[in-house]
């Protein structure tokens, strides 16, 4: 099973931010729309938003049955859900009782990391995130940094792929698209972490994750 605590080290770190070429494919392109203030919603995938409590969270997934399950082989109870077609964990953070960031693991996992069903996912995930809220910014960090739209090698690190922020805050309210590796099989999946408000620094005895027993 892939390291929560791994993972919300490294893309906690991708917190870069800037304006990548204008002359790219669409799928790709940097957008940016006029400034507007920040929505009182902030919108993730599967229909949480940020500030949801946790009684909110549990409600929401008992009334939609159909969208969540849980798998019992793992002694973790996490939420899971279809993002796209595939299945994906999902990952809860409360900071003082509300919902301030949010992971999404993708359990399917390519052996090559040009594989073009991979890439295509990718795709579907930025058009979708890319249209989730009304964003300041799109940054493609990876074609920033590398000049190519893809990358043909992993050397180990989480590759931060694109961010989308909501407002002009660089470390938080904003979506993070990175590709991982799973250590053990050496296969490559996709994550996407939503950073919240800044409320999310504080203390960490207010902040605690949200486990399910059952839905």
């Amino acid at each position: 099973m892939k390291s929560v605590l791994m993972i919300m080290i490294v893309v906690c770190v991708a917190c870069n931010s800037g304006n990548s070429k204008k002359d790219r494919k669409e799928v790709f392109s940097d957008e940016t729309t006029s400034k507007k203030a920040l929505p009182d919603t902030i919108k993730t995938l599967c229909g949480f938003y940020m500030g949801m409590t946790e009684k909110e969270i549990r409600n929401y997934v008992k009334n939609n049955h159909d969208k969540f399950y849980l798998d019992n082989k793992y002694r973790m109870n996490i939420l899971r859900s279809k993002i796209d077609d595939l299945p994906y964990e999902i990952h809860f953070t409360l900071t003082r009782g509300k919902l301030t960031d949010i992971i999404f693991i993708c359990e399917k996992e390519w052996g090559k990391i040009d594989d073009i069903e991979f890439k295509e996912h990718y795709k579907n995930i930025y058009t979708r995130l890319k249209g989730l809220n009304e964003y300041a910014a799109i940054n493609d960090l990876y074609y920033k940094q590398a000049q190519v739209e893809w990358p043909s090698a992993y050397d180990g690190r989480t590759i931060n792929m694109a961010e989308f922020h909501v407002d002009n805050n660089m470390f938080y309210n904003s979506f993070n698209l990175n590709i991982g590796q799973n250590e053990e099989t050496k296969n490559y999946y996709l994550i996407i972490y939503f950073s919240g408000s800044a409320m999310a620094s504080e203390d960490p005895k207010f902040r605690k994750p949200l486990e399910f027993d059952k839905l």
